[in-house]
């Protein structure tokens, strides 16, 4: 079996340079595209990149709150199932999911204001 394995990534890699792009390629450039195309993709990232420090900070902050005020469980940020019902775990995601999406119209609205100041 590793004999095999070794076969196929070393017949992909001597291929490689057979299936490597023509000089013909076409480049993209950033004036090939419009500008809402452009602030969507930069918007998208935020977003998408926001997602998982806005889940980790609603997360511990749920959970210091509660236990600052007596919950019945110790918390901890990385376990899920400790948390004392399913619609507690869901309104996390969904704080989280909102917070990034401020985030990013945030983002937007301050890179529209600049860009328009620059003009």
């Amino acid at each position: 079996m590793k004999r095999l394995i070794t076969l196929v990534i070393t017949g992909l890699l001597l291929l490689n340079p057979l299936m490597a792009a023509d000089e013909d390629t076409v480049t993209w450039d950033r004036d090939d595209f419009p500008r809402w195309a452009l602030d969507m993709r930069r918007f998208e990232s935020i977003f998408l990149g926001a997602i998982p420090f806005a889940l980790l900070f609603i997360n511990l902050g749920y959970n210091s709150y509660a236990d600052a005020y007596g919950a019945p469980y110790v918390p901890w940020v990385a376990n899920q199932s400790l948390s004392s019902s399913e619609k507690e775990a869901y309104s996390k995601i969904y704080i989280g999911v909102s917070v990034a999406a401020v985030i990013a119209i945030a983002d937007m609205i301050v890179f529209k204001i600049k860009k328009h100041r620059s003009r």
